[in-house]
């Protein structure tokens, strides 16, 4: 049967525990107030605890949730054993051909993200990198996906890991990637 393989589900948790006003916090994600369903209340989806991710000890972290497997750092991609923000951003097409040539943790079939599968891992109860701490190889620059903006196809969607901020800038210029591949779903 040829079909597609079913993967996880994309998490519906982003991280916030807490509630707002206009300009503070007011729970703890706990409590009810007058401002209902703020995300800092919603515990639906895959949660962002330590049974989320695994790291695999080959260069890999395993997502329970989407079913996907990460590289854990970001991308050497000058080869030169340390990865830089400023020394190992490529432009889009690169960022395709480095995923597409990576042989990590016994696995070549790596890929760059889609804008979704990227956002994933981002957790909006965190700053500075707005990932899990496993991802610490994960700096807090611009990560390209491979999602092309549509309406001007020489843009690519980008998550800046600094804050999970969204944006679609120039193929042509320079950020940094962390491939992805999907890993075979669990019993």
């Amino acid at each position: 049967m040829g079909g597609r393989r079913k993967r996880g589900p994309l998490p519906g948790r982003t991280g916030q525990t807490k509630c707002y006003t206009c300009t503070a916090a007011i729970c703890d994600g706990f409590i009810q107030t007058f401002m209902t369903w703020q995300d800092g209340l919603l515990t639906t989806g895959c949660p962002n605890d330590a049974t989320r991710f695994v790291d695999n000890g080959d260069g890999t972290v395993a997502d329970n949730c989407t079913r996907l497997m990460w590289q854990k750092n970001t991308a050497d991609t000058n080869g030169n054993g340390t990865v830089t923000f400023l020394d190992d951003r490529v432009t889009w097409c690169d960022a395709l051909r480095y995923s597409d040539q990576l042989g990590l943790g016994g696995h070549n079939d790596w890929r760059v993200p889609n804008i979704r599968e990227l956002l994933s891992i981002v957790d909006y109860g965190r700053f500075f990198p707005a990932t899990d701490p496993i991802f610490l190889g994960i700096d807090d620059g611009v990560h390209w996906s491979s999602t092309t903006w549509t309406p001007s196809p020489n843009l690519a969607w980008i998550v800046g890991n600094g804050v999970g901020n969204v944006d679609a800038l120039d193929k042509g210029d320079r950020y940094v990637v962390s491939a992805v591949r999907n890993a075979p779903m669990l019993p």
